[in-house]
């Protein structure tokens, strides 16, 4: 996988090279204009038979990188998935048996809880113990943006479920997975 080198950011070589390495979760954040939806582009560009699937927390952030939301791609249901059992269904598992890589964009937006569901489905679709059932992670945004929506009293199932903040990075399966998080500062 060759990117090209439109900016001069030495991390995107750390980016690339997570990558190529498997780590299992690349956070790559950065703030608005340093890149992060070009590396996005450039990525899938670069190996289009490359078996990955490129989502997002909102409908609007999924097309602005042609994709589709979480919850349409893991078939969730619109609420806090706090100690969900829903099984994956038969689609979900087909093709979450064929992928080698999830991109999320806009992962600010993503609340924790909802990571650690997509974790669960990935296991159980999978049949793997591995963190994400051994599909890397490419999480992508900028947490000082748009924050995780928190309605009501979703705020005090969160925290009572043990996370410290509604933000993906405080997800559970983040505690115990090898994660290389990269920033873009150029």
């Amino acid at each position: 996988m060759s990117i090209p080198a439109r900016a001069l950011d030495p991390s995107i070589a750390e980016a690339q090279a997570a990558l190529a390495d498997r780590t299992p979760v690349v956070m790559l954040l950065g703030r608005a204009g340093t890149g992060k939806s070009h590396f996005i582009r450039s990525l899938v560009e670069s190996d289009r038979e490359f078996p990955q699937a490129l989502l997002a927390p909102t409908g609007l952030a999924a097309m602005n990188i042609g994709g589709q939301t979480v919850h349409s791609f893991f078939g969730f249901p619109p609420r806090p998935l706090i100690g969900a059992n829903e099984k994956p269904n038969w689609f979900f598992t087909r093709t979450a048996r064929a992928i080698r890589r999830l991109i999320i964009d806009e992962v600010s937006m993503l609340r924790a809880d909802v990571l650690d569901a997509m974790n669960t489905h990935l296991q159980v679709a999978r049949k793997s113990s591995r963190p994400f059932g051994g599909v890397q992670m490419l999480l992508v945004g900028d947490f000082y943006q748009l924050p995780p929506v928190v309605r009501g009293e979703e705020s005090q199932l969160l925290e009572d479920a043990g996370y410290n903040s509604p933000y993906a990075f405080s997800a559970h399966v983040l505690r115990d997975a090898p994660v290389a998080a990269i920033e873009l500062t150029e």
